[in-house]
């Protein structure tokens, strides 16, 4: 009787633990792109940084997997723009409107967006969002961006 109890128990434990990984991991996905994110939009937009690009591309190295960063080079030289942050500015403003969402149908996919202040002609300000569809990679205990989207 104990033995199956224990063997019950064992079981259901086993069970709930790995109910729960999937959510702890998604958390764990989205804090590292929100530490990601705003590191260097704030790096992108210090005007008093002589060597934003080395900063940039230290953080590239740190969250980026290598084939990620072989293909920001790429996008990067055809498209004139950075697309980490899918544009060719960045205010450290903007961080504080960051959100990060797991896309649904789209295993260790995410959508990163943020918003920004865009004047029109007429003067007046409308608000922009941004959207970064990533691909997320487990590297050992952490998570690394594995592709832009």
């Amino acid at each position: 009787m104990k033995k199956t109890l224990f063997t019950f128990l064992f079981i259901c434990s086993a069970c709930f633990a790995q109910a729960q990984s999937p959510a702890k991991d998604e958390q764990q996905a989205a804090a590292m792109l929100k530490t990601f994110y705003i590191s260097y939009m704030s790096a992108f937009s210090a005007t008093d940084d002589t060597n934003f690009e080395k900063t940039l591309s230290s953080l590239r190295k740190r969250y980026c997997t290598l084939k990620c960063q072989h293909q920001y080079k790429k996008l990067a030289a055809a498209t004139d723009a950075d697309p980490i942050i899918n544009g060719q500015d960045s205010d450290a403003k903007w961080a504080a409107t960051l959100a990060v969402k797991k896309l649904p149908l789209k295993p260790d996919a995410y959508v990163v967006s943020y918003y920004y202040d865009e004047e029109q002609e007429n003067g007046k300000i409308h608000k922009t969002r941004v959207g970064i569809k990533l691909k997320l990679k487990k590297v050992n205990s952490s998570y690394q961006i594995a592709e832009i989207l």
